[in-house]
């Protein structure tokens, strides 16, 4: 949901700051240049093109039916991947800025919260989080519309399964590996 994905997009760049705080700490531009790379090839490869799919393929869904994609501005999808991108890098910059200035705890307050509000928009819009079909649907027939887990009629309960499982090991992954720098 493009309501959430901006903010976790935000964390997202900050977590990668926080795996690598110890070699942020050293403010030499290698360790911040290399973690900057990670984070926007991450960002670019792995977690951008989630949104962008459901926005295409699931756009009611994606967007909890709050638009219309009737109304909505043909450059919709260029502005939430630029906004993505730009998300994940600001948060980088300021964990690495709150790394700098002794402050991770505060950096990881932060991306804590963004995680707790991402899982209170899903439960707090339960159920127009469950439903999907189209934005007139919803505002129409409700009750005429499939749930997200009903897999004999929509494949997207897996193709949900398979985005998350394309957005956490990577993640993950990218992670260990920067905390693991940091030990050498």
């Amino acid at each position: 949901m493009v309501q959430i994905d901006i903010p976790i997009a935000f964390a997202v760049g900050q977590m990668l700051a926080d795996a690598a705080s110890r070699q942020l700490q050293t403010r030499k531009p290698e360790p911040y240049y290399r973690t900057l790379a990670i984070t926007n090839i991450y960002t670019g490869l792995f977690f951008a093109p989630i949104p962008i799919y459901f926005l295409i393929d699931y756009f009611g869904w994606e967007t909890t039916y709050m638009y219309d994609p009737e109304r909505v501005t043909r450059f919709f999808v260029p502005i939430v991947l630029f906004t993505l991108m730009l998300a994940a890098n600001l948060g980088f910059w300021l964990s690495n800025w709150l790394i700098g200035k002794g402050r991770a705890m505060v950096g990881r307050g932060i991306y804590i919260l963004i995680w707790l509000y991402s899982l209170g928009w899903i439960f707090g819009n339960w159920p127009r989080s469950t439903r999907l079909g189209t934005y007139a649907e919803y505002h129409t027939a409700r009750e005429t519309m499939v749930r997200a887990w009903d897999v004999s009629r929509d494949p997207f309960f897996f193709i949900l399964i398979a985005t998350l499982i394309i957005f956490a090991v990577p993640l993950v992954l990218l992670m260990r590996h920067l905390r693991r720098e940091a030990a050498y």
